[in-house]
């Protein structure tokens, strides 16, 4: 399945160009302020394809031409030695004319080697990066595909990959809406409820950022606890904590403890506000949205 990796590694690109202030960059954060090399491989789609996916990392970052530190390359059709080769000789050639490498982006890092489950071969391409990354103080970004139906990454080469990576993001895709997460990584993880979401946007020819499953979720939520709440203060009067509980039983057919956890979702998502005399009455936001 399209999931939107090659999406992701753009986005990526473009967060290291000086992009203009509303940039949609799928959550994405860097900087280049040296003009270090940023080195984007591709061994997965059509030279045609991969131009246009560089047009549009340039285009997202609101910039007219490309950077002239960004150095992109496409290796499709090129056997994994010669590929490789290729990935060696530009990253030494790069780091001479930009004085050091910002990053290196692998789209495809199962095409560099000859048999992703040669645990010698896997093994002695991972540690090739992790040396390439710690000599030229650049992180690598890899991409590379689960096993279908699965959320293992394909043969040895991912297990290693996994093992030794600082984080692994994760692409999930349902309805449409890609969600980035992750739970293997050096630091803090990031829930798929949480994790960045971004769809296709025929308008904007690109893929553009989307609400979270949780935003979602709460969205739909306060949609109908803001009708709770105008249900609740029908006649215009500040409540008690307790008599607004007793009212949310009451509409809501609820208990007692789940009409109070009703009155704290709608406080927490800003619905009522209690003022300094202990009253609660809807906000004013929720009244003029």
């Amino acid at each position: 399945m399209k999931t939107g990796k090659t999406a992701v590694v753009g986005a990526i690109a473009a967060s290291a160009m000086p992009y203009v202030e509303d940039a949609d960059l799928l959550g994405f954060k860097s900087s280049n302020p040296q003009g270090l090399a940023l080195l984007w491989f591709d061994s997965e789609q059509s030279p045609d394809d991969f131009w246009h996916c560089v047009s549009r990392a340039v285009k997202r970052a609101g910039l007219k031409q490309l950077p002239p530190w960004l150095h992109a390359y496409c290796l499709t059709g090129l056997d994994h030695i010669r590929a490789w080769k290729c990935v060696n000789k530009v990253i030494h050639r790069a780091a001479d004319i930009n004085g050091g490498i910002h990053s290196i982006l692998l789209d495809g890092a199962a095409d560099l080697v000859a048999d992703v489950n040669d645990a010698k071969e896997s093994n002695a391409f991972v540690a090739t990066l992790h040396g390439i990354a710690i000599e030229r103080a650049c992180p690598i970004i890899g991409v590379i595909h689960f096993n279908p139906g699965s959320e293992k990454t394909r043969g040895h080469l991912g297990s290693q990959l996994e093992r030794k990576s600082e984080t692994n993001l994760c692409l999930e895709k349902a309805d449409g809406v890609t969600t980035i997460w992750s739970e293997k990584q050096r630091r803090a993880p990031i829930p798929k409820n949480d994790g960045p979401c971004f769809e296709w946007c025929n308008k904007a020819g690109m893929h553009v950022t989307a609400e979270t499953r949780r935003e979602k979720v709460d969205g739909q939520k306060k949609e109908t606890l803001s009708m709770l709440a105008d249900d609740i203060f029908s006649n215009g009067k500040p409540m008690r904590y307790y008599e607004i509980v007793a009212k949310v039983k009451k509409l809501s057919a609820v208990s007692e403890s789940t009409a109070a956890r009703k009155v704290r979702e709608l406080s927490r998502f800003g619905l009522i506000v209690k003022s300094a005399a202990g009253l609660w009455t809807p906000s004013k936001k929720a009244e003029n949205p």
